[in-house]
């Protein structure tokens, strides 16, 4: 329990105000929350680090029919910390795989001090549909310099498979190639949850397409 809070304060400020803060959770966990009711699936939901928590605590209060996602992805998960387990908990009740999800793959690199304990099979539940928590174990590519980056949770062969196999076979639209400029990643990772950042999009459509 030490050693958790310890990590909890180093490394977890954001994750506080989520644990603590039912105003600040609220607006947090609107964005997907809307995104979700609003339909259009199927849905494919990845979240790193304190995204995590607050994808999962969405994803829980929703039925199948509300929303159909997929695919649920954790990298970088605080969601095995016992303090963090024990909040969600008070405020969401016993801790199990949401209704909604079809699959949950849970992604961690050994060396992260955010996926403190990388393992979750064991202490999420099991959905009334039978879906379970299939823990996986990478290296994350930037391990020397920064094993919770998400960048490199994202380049990691298990996550980008998975992926692949189930937007391959459940969705429709073109995946395309995407870009995003080192600087900017950089100033992602290293700033905090309500900072903004100027982005310029640029959607690049092939000759004679609409």
């Amino acid at each position: 329990a030490i050693v958790t809070r310890l990590i909890t304060r180093l490394f977890l400020h954001d994750v506080r105000d989520f644990m603590f803060d039912a105003e600040r959770r609220d607006r947090m966990e609107d964005t997907l929350r809307r995104r979700l009711m609003a339909g259009g699936g199927p849905f494919i939901v990845i979240a790193h680090s304190q995204g995590s928590m607050i994808a999962y605590d969405v994803l829980r209060a929703l039925k199948r029919e509300d929303a159909d996602v997929r695919l649920f992805v954790t990298v970088g998960s605080p969601l095995g910390i016992e303090e963090v387990q024990d909040v969600l908990k008070a405020i969401g009740g016993p801790l199990r795989v949401p209704e909604c999800v079809a699959r949950w793959v849970n992604v961690a690199e050994r060396l992260d001090p955010v996926a403190l304990d990388p393992e979750l099979k064991d202490e999420f539940a099991r959905n009334r549909h039978g879906v379970q928590v299939e823990d996986v174990a990478v290296r994350n590519p930037d391990w020397q310099t920064n094993p919770h980056s998400s960048t490199g949770y994202l380049g990691t062969e298990a996550v980008r498979a998975v992926v692949r196999q189930v937007a391959g076979t459940a969705f429709t639209q073109v995946i395309a190639r995407t870009v995003i400029v080192r600087d900017l990643v950089r100033d992602m990772e290293n700033g905090h949850a309500v900072q903004r950042f100027p982005t310029l999009i640029q959607i690049d459509v092939p000759d004679g397409d609409t």
